[in-house]
């Protein structure tokens, strides 16, 4: 059975510098793949293209609602790129193609990975000096679901050093077996993070997502459940931070 941390993320605040919480006017583009079309902005600000350039893709919950002001300061994006910057990453954040059910990922599924993956190895991959071994994923509530119903197990190619699921990540239930299974020695210390609030209505889908990983050989699967916070105040750039953190001293 998987441990369940119970943890407190809303008693340090983070300080930052004005200096820190300047906003990174995105690139924007345009994406299509067969008969499906999507924007997507990328944030490069502060990193280094002389070194290896890291990934970090991030896929937006049900609404898109982290795309209003995507050049905010204060705002969802932005400050995830923080986070990306700081490791010489490009924060990646692709509009879900599938306008017509809601702006969601997890609805058409299948169509969606197809689209994703195409964006990712015609558009992403092939920018100057990314590092495809370091790419990073991460998903709020329906880009939760995403990460872990459709891209861990249909892309596995395209995750190569973790993901993390913040109030969501179900287990898969609505495409066919994986077409790219993982190796041993990579489903053993790839890091899998699900954080959720305990009175999320999500918090079952993040238990029920997180055991279906671990009880398929994944080893480093954690599940932290925060006791003040809910889906709409977690602080989802000082999760992702604490994610990599840790995957780093482990």
């Amino acid at each position: 059975m998987l441990a369940v941390l119970s943890v407190s993320l809303l008693v340090v605040a983070t300080t930052r510098s004005s200096e820190d919480i300047q906003s990174c006017d995105p690139i924007t583009g345009t994406f299509s793949h067969r008969d499906r079309e999507s924007i997507f902005h990328i944030y490069s600000c502060g990193v280094d293209a002389a070194r290896p350039v890291g990934v970090l893709v991030h896929l937006h919950g049900d609404g898109a609602g982290e795309f209003v002001g995507p050049e905010d300061p204060e705002g969802t994006l932005n400050s995830l790129a923080r986070v990306a910057r700081d490791r010489n990453m490009l924060l990646v954040a692709p509009q879900t193609p599938d306008q017509g059910n809601g702006w969601t990922w997890w609805r058409n599924l299948g169509e969606n990975v197809a689209w994703l993956s195409a964006f990712m190895q015609d558009d992403v991959l092939s920018r100057r000096n990314v590092d495809a071994e370091n790419v990073w994923w991460s998903g709020y509530a329906g880009g939760a679901d995403m990460l872990s119903r459709g891209v861990l197990t249909h892309l596995s190619p395209l995750v190569t050093s973790g993901a993390v699921m913040m109030a969501g990540g179900a287990a898969p239930v609505t495409l066919e077996a994986p077409r790219h299974p993982y190796p041993r020695d990579k489903s053993d210390t790839l890091p899998l993070s699900w954080v959720v609030g305990a009175h999320d209505d999500n918090v079952a889908d993040a238990r029920e997502g997180s055991q279906w990983y671990q009880d398929r050989g994944f080893g480093n699967v954690s599940l932290a459940v925060s006791e003040d916070t809910a889906q709409a105040n977690l602080p989802q750039a000082d999760v992702l931070e604490s994610a990599l953190d840790a995957a780093r001293e482990g």
